[in-house]
């Protein structure tokens, strides 16, 4: 996915203010809420090799997290990756020898987990974990994280990621996680 279409397709998926305050959401958390979903371009621009690159640099995502998933101001290059997000302390970066997108531990800076084949299907699987979050919000519907782990992975072009997806979602599923070999 492209970070123009990415950005969109987001903002298309900010919950209704009358649905949330109907649940007696407090009005602050309402707009924290619902303004977490303005991804907007900058003013500034400037042109990325890739896509993530480009949302990331390009685009305003203050508030934006999904499952733990915050993105940085701007990415960061070190250490042979680009970094784009943090998961805690952890950080997503695209491994620039392979094109990966790859969990690092922040203690070892090892990689813990593969998430997808590259920047644009990374994209991919999060605008998929963004809507299944949106459902859950607006329509209360709930899938079996399990399954949307194996969608997701689908979506990352590397089928391997599903052990990441299914970390993320707490997939409570017996098979054991495979972690990115050292």
């Amino acid at each position: 996915m492209k970070a123009s279409t990415f950005a969109k397709k987001i903002r298309a998926l900010k919950p209704d203010r009358s649905f949330l305050a109907a649940r007696d959401l407090p009005e602050e958390f309402i707009e924290e809420l619902r303004s977490s979903y303005d991804i907007l371009p900058r003013e500034r621009r400037a042109g990325y090799s890739s896509e993530l690159a480009e949302l990331v640099n390009n685009y305003t995502a203050k508030g934006f997290e999904l499952f733990s998933i915050t993105f940085k101001g701007e990415t960061a290059r070190q250490n042979g990756r680009l970094a784009f997000a943090n998961m805690e302390l952890d950080e997503l970066a695209i491994n620039l020898q392979d094109g990966k997108v790859k969990l690092f531990s922040f203690e070892t800076g090892e990689p813990l987990y593969e998430c997808a084949a590259d920047g644009e299907t990374f994209m991919d699987a999060l605008y998929e974990m963004a809507r299944i979050v949106a459902d859950r919000i607006q329509k209360e519907e709930f899938t079996d994280p399990c399954a949307d782990a194996v969608r997701l992975a689908q979506l990352s072009g590397l089928p391997a990621s599903v052990a990441f997806y299914r970390w993320v979602l707490n997939c409570e599923e017996s098979a054991p996680l495979g972690r990115v070999p050292s």
